[in-house]
């Protein structure tokens, strides 16, 4: 059965599904509070319950500006996980944004790193769902981070120029 994604705003009742994978999936450090996003009119941000038939199986929520689509929370619930869900989503991603490049942010591996192997592994997820490292590495709240794309690389200025529309020139959006 395919993968539905499902647009959230502050009434949806898919609002407590999302809201309980987002915290369990993601360390206090990386989290953002999403009311931004949720309150979001414009297009540029997508908080996506993802079903299969009737059940909840996973969240994305993403930004996007020009033709850029910026992955910025991707997750799975957690019993979920190993069955092929992730590509899945992924390839209704693309499909919801067709002539898009697609980023998301990963931790970069390294060794020595406590969360090393898994790191690897989703690296490696990435890389079979047709994303491609970029030059882009940077580091935010502690964590190293390396910026993967699908449908085209993003430069380290587009990238500036990505967050510099939504923190300085759109007035309003503190994400």
């Amino acid at each position: 059965m395919p993968v539905e994604l499902l647009r959230v705003k502050n009434d949806s009742l898919l609002l407590e599904d999302v809201m309980a994978l987002y915290l369990r999936a993601f360390p206090a450090n990386e989290r953002r509070p999403l009311d931004v996003l949720l309150r979001d009119e414009s297009g540029a941000s997508d908080v996506l319950a993802v079903r299969e038939g009737d059940g909840f199986v996973g969240l994305a929520i993403l930004l996007t500006w020009r033709d850029i689509t910026h992955i910025l929370y991707f997750a799975v619930s957690e019993e979920l996980r190993g069955r092929g869900l992730g590509g899945e989503i992924l390839r209704s991603i693309r499909t919801l944004y067709p002539r898009n490049r697609i980023i998301a942010d990963i931790e970069q591996p390294y060794d020595g790193a406590p969360d090393d192997p898994l790191r690897r592994r989703r690296m490696a997820f990435y890389a079979r769902n047709g994303f491609a490292p970029t030059e882009i590495q940077y580091t935010w709240r502690g964590e190293r981070y390396i910026i993967v794309a699908m449908g085209g690389s993003v430069s380290e200025q587009e990238f500036d120029d990505f967050w510099d529309y939504f923190y300085n020139q759109r007035g309003g959006f503190d994400y």
